[in-house]
């Protein structure tokens, strides 16, 4: 009695997760049908899985194949086959099961092979891009180590009562919190400004700023020369245990992959080197971000989906509790230009997760987004297409009618007009 409430147990929660999860309900009926021998009903749930474009785990890509080679559709198992070997399996990791094993000798599988060990080059290319992120993490960690080494600390004891001002791990000044009246916390402001302008201090922070510069060149210059393979679930696997560094640049320098140039003009007139690692807006209210950032979309310097992605760097969200916007400038609405100038407005997309990606297919047109969209995927660690959370504090203009536009646009800094 026990073990059959357990197993009603079990089988309630597997049908609970399905339901709330699609993908996952179809691979189990996949498996299930396997398990009956029902071979033919399994590959087309397969196929139906594959049509949806949405990410296939590896290990049901390898059932699939091995349905279809059961059935004795090696051109339907190809498909499945090639997506294997785009992740990183290899071909004797293939061939040592049986299925597979028995073709090595045929034509067709020999044929095959040389299919397979070209799109394994995918494989060799992310080995490619993990040395670089090695890299990017050792540069990271030793200006990290700078960073302390110049910075003064001030700390407020709760033994002493006193305030000390440390450099290089030495007292340079404490001064009893009991003395800090109005003249003394001046006193103490001028003291930590000394500290700053030490001369080992100063030395350490030139080297810190061009070691600053070398990691900003270095990560344009990678992604300009280098062309990005196809990311898969597995190849991200590893882009999920890397700790922070990629993910501190290209956040907090808004450095996304596609910027080239334009994202070094873009932050040379925001920032200064010491500002490196502590945002390129630092100092700027959200709105003067969303004016320079659409701007910049207006002129063609920025792509739309790069411009949402710099308006939500600090939002970027686990994929399961997400909301997808896009950022476009309309071309439908005849409000579109105002007195002479452009407004631009957010469209939420909140469809099914294969419905998205679909979704962001058929809007994005422009060629090299597919590009682009791996590899931001791949720099935030996120396995689904743009995952965001837009604060209120972040003021984008949404428009839901030529009425409250025209009324943004009369109180709103205008943009200029790109002919």
């Amino acid at each position: 009695m026990k073990r059959l409430l357990l197993l009603f147990g079990i089988l309630f929660s597997l049908s609970s997760v399905a339901q709330q999860h699609p993908k996952l309900a179809l691979i189990n009926e996949a498996e299930l049908a396997i398990v009956d021998g029902q071979l033919e009903k399994a590959a087309g749930i397969y196929e139906q899985l594959f049509l949806q474009k949405d990410e296939i785990w590896a290990q049901d890509l390898y059932n699939a194949a091995v349905v279809e080679m059961k059935l004795g559709s090696f051109e339907y198992a190809k498909k499945y086959l090639n997506e294997l070997a785009k992740r990183g399996i290899s071909l004797e990791a293939l061939e040592s099961v049986s299925v597979f094993e028995e073709m090595k000798s045929s034509f067709q599988w020999q044929s095959y092979t040389t299919v397979y060990n070209q799109l394994q080059e995918y494989s060799s290319k992310i080995n490619h891009y993990t040395d670089f992120i090695t890299d990017m993490e050792s540069t990271f960690d030793s200006l990290q180590l700078l960073s302390f080494e110049i910075s003064y600390i001030p700390i407020r004891t709760t033994t002493a009562d006193s305030t000390k001002i440390l450099f290089e791990g030495k007292t340079l000044y404490a001064i009893p919190n009991s003395e800090l009246t109005d003249g003394l916390q001046d006193l103490l402001l001028e003291k930590i400004d000394s500290v700053q302008q030490l001369p080992e201090r100063l030395k350490k922070l030139e080297k810190y700023n061009a070691g600053c510069n070398k990691a900003f060149e270095k990560y344009i210059s990678f992604f300009a020369k280098n062309n990005w393979p196809y990311e898969t679930k597995f190849n991200n696997v590893r882009a999920h245990t890397i700790a922070n560094p990629l993910n501190l640049i290209s956040r907090n320098l808004l450095l996304l992959p596609d910027l080239g140039s334009a994202a070094k003009d873009l932050i040379e007139t925001k920032t200064t080197n010491q500002h490196f690692f502590r945002g390129i807006f630092k100092g700027e209210d959200s709105l003067a971000i969303s004016n320079i950032v659409i701007k910049a979309t207006l002129e063609g310097r920025l792509k739309p989906f790069t411009a949402i992605q710099i308006l939500n760097y600090r939002e970027f969200l686990n994929f399961q509790n997400f909301k997808v916007f896009e950022l476009r400038i309309d071309q439908s609405e005849k409000c579109q230009e105002i007195n002479g100038q452009y407004f631009v407005k957010y469209l939420p997309l909140q469809e099914e997760l294969h419905e998205k990606y679909k979704s962001y297919e058929s809007t994005l047109g422009i060629q090299k987004q597919e590009d682009f969209i791996k590899k931001a995927l791949f720099m935030h660690r996120s396995l689904q297409p743009y995952s965001f959370n837009v604060r209120d504090r972040i003021e984008v203009n949404a428009f839901s009618n030529c009425e409250t536009a025209r009324a943004f646009m009369s109180d709103a800094e205008p943009f200029e007009r790109i002919e």
